[in-house]
């Protein structure tokens, strides 16, 4: 993670097959952050590229994607961990309420509120 820190990309493609388009702001997020700068972002869609940064902006605070991506996953009715990829089997049992607590513990991070195309 730290050496990902020191790349910076002109373009970031993401081949977004299969996800949900409520999930990309939180996917876009989480790849910015890993890399030490994002100039552009843009989608694989099959053999389409499309650009990613055209109405899709919205202010959320890390805590408000976290809990909208966690939340569509009960609601779906689980559907095992392909329905939930990068989360634990324990976190998968949780309560909402469990998963705010948990977010408590670091509100400096899960309270940062910025748009994920930014």
């Amino acid at each position: 993670m730290d050496l990902a820190k020191d790349v910076y990309l002109a373009v970031l493609t993401i081949d977004v097959y299969g996800v949900s388009d409520c999930d990309l702001p939180l996917m876009v997020r989480i790849l910015r952050q890993a890399f030490g700068g994002v100039e552009h972002v843009r989608f694989k869609i099959g053999s389409l590229v499309v650009e990613g940064n055209q109405g899709l902006g919205q202010l959320k605070s890390w805590r408000e994607e976290c809990r909208g991506f966690f939340q569509r996953r009960k609601i779906d009715g689980g559907g095992g961990a392909r329905r939930w990829p990068g989360m634990s089997a324990r976190r998968r049992t949780m309560s909402v309420e469990d998963l705010e607590r948990d977010m408590d513990c670091d509100r400096e991070f899960f309270d940062q509120v910025d748009c994920a195309w930014a």
